[in-house]
């Protein structure tokens, strides 16, 4: 066998690796126009300033959030397509530049001179080629795991998706003598209130492994709603709004420094407190509900610094915690 056709050997186990036929685009994996057509259609049946109270926040809150969940959907589908299209991108580029190299090779042991001289041109030449297709090899295996590992960190994302409650979150339990708990009281305590009571129990250092659950669900941000946060573009479904400003003014007149001595007692759950009075005070964080004069905390707009109650003035150091330390979906409580 001639080095060159050795070469051509190794070129064509090289190029069998890229496949046969076009590579598909990712379009086929998109459906984010029908999802969000979807959100747009939810978004349009919110209640309105024609249906008030209990129920009608309830539904709201769940409107809003099957909304965001949509919306979040088709980004994800879109970002999935647009990776697709990367990875079928890279194939097409791994092909052109092996069909390059291999007319060069052609070409070039073309005009190499016979005999000894021209043999030693062709064996360098061949060197040469083999090491531009080793070359292009690893640089598209390395694209295309890169593209995979981005591909399998949507899986997460989607997988959280899956889960969702459009529903407010539970209320607190409670428990009669007879151990049963008091269902139709529970339904009564509106999310403003639990977060008054869940405060007043950490405060008191005898918060419940359902409270302290509670606290953690209502102070972690998944890393879209973190970005989100950042930007100054978080949206919170309503009750989460009211639960932690209810929360927050349960601390009422405590001074900064009374407040850091409970939150040193508390723990890890002292933490979460900061997180409460970073969201809770925060006036770019939205729910979706118009404006009110004065402001809501049972059906807030908006955070704002109104979720104090008592000496927490203007600048506390409360309003301006670093953002990147609230939790994430993937911390632990």
């Amino acid at each position: 066998m001639s080095v060159l056709n050795a070469f051509l050997s190794t070129w064509s186990n090289a190029r069998q690796t890229f496949g046969e036929g076009t590579p598909q685009p990712g379009k086929q994996y998109d459906a984010s126009g029908a999802l969000r057509q979807a959100q747009s259609t939810v978004k349009s049946a919110a209640p309105g300033s024609k249906w008030t109270g209990g129920a009608a926040n309830a539904y709201g809150a769940a409107n809003t959030e099957h909304g965001r969940v949509l919306g979040r959907l088709a980004g994800l589908d879109q970002r999935l397509s647009a990776h697709v299209d990367e990875s079928a991108q890279v194939v097409s580029a791994g092909r052109r530049d092996l069909d390059a190299v291999r007319k060069w090779e052609v070409d070039a042991a073309a005009s190499a001179p016979q005999g000894q001289a021209g043999e030693q041109m062709r064996m360098a030449i061949v060197q040469k080629g083999i090491a531009q297709v080793q070359e292009i090899i690893q640089r598209s295996n390395g694209d295309l795991n890169a593209i995979g590992g981005k591909i399998r960190g949507l899986d997460g994302e989607y997988q959280a998706l899956s889960d969702q409650k459009f529903a407010n979150r539970e209320g607190p339990q409670f428990v009669g003598p007879d151990g049963k708990k008091d269902e139709e009281e529970a339904k009564k305590k509106s999310p403003e209130e639990v977060g008054k009571e869940d405060s007043e129990a950490l405060q008191n250092g005898q918060l419940t492994p359902e409270q302290h659950q509670r606290l953690v669900e209502n102070t972690t941000l998944s890393r879209e709603q973190q970005t989100a946060l950042d930007d100054g573009k978080l949206t919170l479904p309503p009750e989460q709004m009211s639960y932690l400003q209810g929360f927050s003014r349960a601390f009422g007149d405590k001074t900064p420094a009374e407040i850091k001595a409970i939150m040193d007692e508390a723990g890890p759950d002292g933490g979460r407190v900061a997180d409460v009075f970073q969201l809770a005070s925060n006036p770019n964080i939205k729910t979706g509900l118009p404006e009110t004069e004065p402001p809501s905390t049972s059906n807030p707009a908006s955070g704002g610094k109104y979720a104090f109650a008592g000496r927490h003035p203007k600048g506390s150091r409360w309003t301006r915690l670093d953002a990147t330390k609230l939790r994430r979906t993937d911390a632990q409580p």
